[in-house]
């Protein structure tokens, strides 16, 4: 079983916090404290799946119901397993499969949301993000500074290691978590990614963004050693959607399109907060998502405003989650300087 680093942090305030008891509540294992946390995401999944519905319908969208079931049908009978292994007393397990069910149909969601939002008529906010970075990074030409590193192999492929981790790092720390008894920990950094995830929407629904590969003319010709080809293939989609090619939605447009605010940046923070809960995947942990974080721009063709964007985003998701957990954990704890960590 994963340990707890016993070390302290001091904060403002004359007050001390050790890691060891950053987890630790008298109702960590209560079983209605246990079943709160899950219950409001199925809350929140029914309200986002109403807006989707209300949304495809006036816009003119359809999802394929092949593809659909296909994505449904496993999750439905993954939750169905969860609850008989809960049924059966098998709490880890059940925690474990039906947080990584839970968070599945919360990724395929926001990419359906990202989608319905693709259509609105705001103008590209491009030009505007250019302008910014301009104007807070003088020194930084965006294309220079990009085609530059990309033809650095050194850089280049830890880069693209780093940039594609937001893959399978978030399975693996709710693995973590769940497996060492940790569940309130897992459902409060669910809540602050999916938190993020909201902002990163509203957002976007205002300022739809291309991304800056498309706005300055790179190709992928041009960035060979770009192995992620999802800052053209999201230029491509939102185009689509704008101009009203695409309309019928499959598992081929299933890609997030968003450019503003980073959401590799806002993943880097939250997955390198959520490691944290152990001594020895802290620093390897904060290691790759700091490689993640700087990655977003030559892999993922982020404006540098798009990062710290991403960041702002990321300790709005944090600090919702500690509101979110605080009134069934009924206690405060301090990971982040002034920000809640994800208590067990």
């Amino acid at each position: 079983m994963l340990t707890d680093m016993p070390s302290s942090l001091h904060l403002a305030g004359g007050r001390w916090f050790t890691v060891a008891t950053m987890h630790r509540s008298p109702v960590a294992n209560d079983a209605s404290a246990r079943r709160s946390f899950p219950r409001r995401f199925y809350q929140g999944l029914a309200c986002l799946w109403l807006f989707l519905i209300v949304g495809y319908h006036l816009r003119g969208l359809t999802v394929a119901p092949a593809d659909c079931a296909a994505l449904l049908i496993p999750a439905g009978l993954l939750l169905w397993t969860a609850g008989c292994l809960r049924a059966r007393r098998v709490m880890r397990l059940a925690d474990l499969l039906e947080a990584v069910t839970l968070y599945v149909l919360y990724g395929i969601t926001f990419v359906l949301l990202s989608i319905l939002l693709g259509t609105s008529p705001s103008p590209l906010a491009d030009a505007w993000l250019a302008m910014v970075d301009r104007t807070l990074f003088p020194v930084l030409d965006w294309p220079s500074a990009m085609l530059a590193l990309t033809k650095m192999p050194a850089f280049m492929v830890p880069a693209n290691f780093a940039y594609e981790s937001i893959q399978w790092q978030p399975f693996l720390l709710i693995c973590l978590l769940c497996l060492s008894n940790r569940t309130r920990a897992c459902w409060t950094f669910m809540a602050a990614w999916s938190a993020a995830l909201v902002v990163v929407m509203a957002i976007f629904s205002i300022m739809p963004a291309l991304g800056a590969y498309p706005h300055f003319a790179i190709t992928a010709a041009d960035v060979p050693t770009v192995h992620d080809m999802v800052a053209w293939r999201q230029a491509t989609i939102l185009t689509k959607l704008r101009t009203g090619e695409l309309s019928r939605i499959n598992t081929d447009a299933l890609e997030g399109i968003v450019s503003f605010p980073s959401f590799h940046a806002a993943g880097a923070v939250l997955l390198g907060w959520g490691f944290g809960f152990n001594r020895w995947t802290r620093i390897p942990f904060g290691l790759l998502n700091a490689g993640m974080f700087v990655s977003a721009a030559p892999i993922g063709g982020h404006y540098y405003i798009d990062l710290v964007a991403g960041v702002l985003v990321a300790i709005l998701g944090i600090m919702f989650a500690r509101r979110w957990g605080s009134p069934v954990a009924g206690y405060r704890n301090a990971w982040l300087p002034g920000v809640s960590a994800p208590g067990s």
